[in-house]
């Protein structure tokens, strides 16, 4: 059996080991939402609308999560991202609509034109700050009411509080996931090249108190081989792997980033020379013997600023040239720009 056909059935084992657990929790979820929708369409004393809106939005729901789970099963990152945004949008769906056809049962349907305001707010202002005034403007809607009209509906309209909360909540959660997308690797985990490029060129305006920062640029051996022989699966493995090695090795003010393909940069606030000398070994040795039976090394290559330059393409280069000269030593090195 070749190498890759090797890998391959590997791969697989490792989704077979995964699927009889999913399935279940599935299987668990589909009949428990069905005997809901069977029970939520039998209440009557609930208005037909509203069970019906229910019942159609569970249905739904139900095919978010098999599509998450058949994205899990097989690492199909483009239905995860479907899954998870789908059923985002469908949780803001079943609030508006549930607080839509029931407010008029509660005497509050005037309340629905403050959202738009509290969604605002809550995205501009951000979490903290956002929920605060919403609240406060809430509350101050509902004195002014008190005063103005005849028949004072106040403890009717302090039940739309907590909606708010909810509202401000759930519109914060989608605004910071999407927020942690944007600058994510879909694959690794860490942060992007994206994230990377802005970090930079913060930490060149203002390296901190020490007035230094070190770069490693870290890229891994042969990995076109690797892939060649392999699979992509394999490989895609590896990167994780890598990914998983390197962040154990830094510290919470460091910051890892998937450059592109099989290189990955890290910078390192306030870090002389010899301290990312020490922590680019770690990564070198962590890495090897993580991935020791695949036989995956890496080769660092390293900067610091302001002693390699004082730009970021003139830093990053420099950290480039420094790892191209440890590939040429015989990989699996570090060295210095």
């Amino acid at each position: 059996m070749s190498n890759r056909h090797f890998a391959e059935e590997n791969s697989m084992k490792r989704f077979k080991g995964f699927e009889p657990n999913t399935k279940i929790v599935m299987i668990s979820r589909t009949i428990g939402e069905l005997v809901f929708i069977i029970v939520i369409l039998a209440i009557d004393f609930l208005p037909f609308s509203f069970r019906l809106f229910v019942a159609l939005f569970t249905g739904i729901s139900l095919l978010t999560g098999w599509i998450l789970t058949i994205a899990n099963l097989g690492d199909k990152p483009l239905l995860k991202d479907i899954g998870f945004y789908f059923e985002h949008i469908l949780a803001v769906i079943l609030f508006m609509g549930v607080a839509y056809m029931l407010w008029p049962y509660l005497g509050l349907t005037f309340m629905f034109a403050l959202f738009p305001t509290v969604i605002a707010v809550t995205m501009v202002a951000r979490f903290k700050k956002g929920l605060i005034i919403s609240i406060f403007y809430v509350l101050g809607f509902i004195a002014l009411y008190f005063f103005l009209t005849d028949k004072p509906t106040i403890f009717e309209y302090l039940f739309t509080v907590p909606l708010i909360i909810s509202v401000s909540l759930l519109t914060a959660f989608l605004t910071k996931e999407i927020e942690r997308l944007a600058i994510t690797d879909n694959l690794t985990s860490v942060y992007n090249q994206r994230y990377f490029q802005q970090k930079l060129e913060s930490y060149v305006r203002n390296p901190g108190k020490e007035g230094r920062f070190a770069l490693l640029l870290v890229d891994v051996d042969d990995f076109k081989s690797y892939n060649d022989n392999y699979g992509h699966l394999e490989g895609d493995r590896i990167l994780k792997k890598v990914a998983e090695s390197m962040s154990m090795q830094l510290r919470k003010t460091d910051s890892l980033s998937r450059y592109g393909g099989e290189e990955f940069v890290a910078i390192l606030p306030e870090a002389d020379l010899k301290g990312a000398k020490k922590v680019a070994e770690k990564i070198r040795t962590a890495v090897h013997e993580s991935l020791n039976i695949a036989k995956v090394t890496v080769s660092v290559g390293i900067s610091v600023f302001p002693k390699n330059g004082r730009k970021e393409e003139t830093i990053l280069k420099a950290a480039d040239m420094a790892m191209y000269e440890a590939k040429r030593k015989g990989k699996n090195q570090v060295c210095v720009a």
